[in-house]
C-alpha cells in the first residue's frame, strides 16, 4: 500500500483534527451523557423496587435476564427482602460488579 500524496495527507489530517475538535466541543457543551447515571441524577425518574418488582420488571435492568430475574425473586421469597445492593450478591449470578451497576437503578422499598 502506497502512502497518500502530500495534499491527500493534509486532507486526512485535517479531517481527523476536525472530528476530534467536534467531539471535544460537544463534550464541553454537555451533549454527551455521563458514562454511568449518578444516584441523585434527576434524569432517573423511577427506580425498580427489588423487593416488590415481578421478574418481568427486573428483566428491564441491564445485565438481568429471565433466569437471573427468576433467581432474584426466588431468593427474595425464601430469604426475605433485600436491604441493599450488597445483599443482591447472595443471589447466584449477581457479582459485586453487577450489583454496583444496579445501585443507581434500584430501590429497596420502605423497611419492613
Amino acid at each position: 500500500m502506497a502512502w497518500p500524496r502530500a495534499p491527500q495527507r493534509v486532507l486526512i489530517v485535517a479531517a481527523a483534527l476536525l472530528l476530534a475538535f467536534s467531539f471535544a466541543a460537544a463534550r464541553r457543551a454537555g451533549r454527551t451523557p455521563p458514562a454511568e447515571p449518578v444516584p441523585d441524577d434527576p434524569r432517573i425518574d423511577v427506580r425498580i423496587d427489588v423487593n416488590a418488582a415481578p421478574a418481568v420488571d427486573l428483566e428491564a435492568l441491564p445485565g438481568i435476564g429471565k433466569v437471573l430475574a427468576a433467581r432474584i425473586v426466588a431468593y427474595r421469597e425464601s430469604h426475605g427482602p433485600f436491604r441493599c445492593c450488597e445483599d443482591l450478591t447472595q443471589v447466584p449470578g449477581v457479582g459485586e460488579k453487577l450489583a454496583g451497576e444496579l445501585r443507581p437503578l434500584v430501590d429497596f422499598g420502605a423497611p419492613r
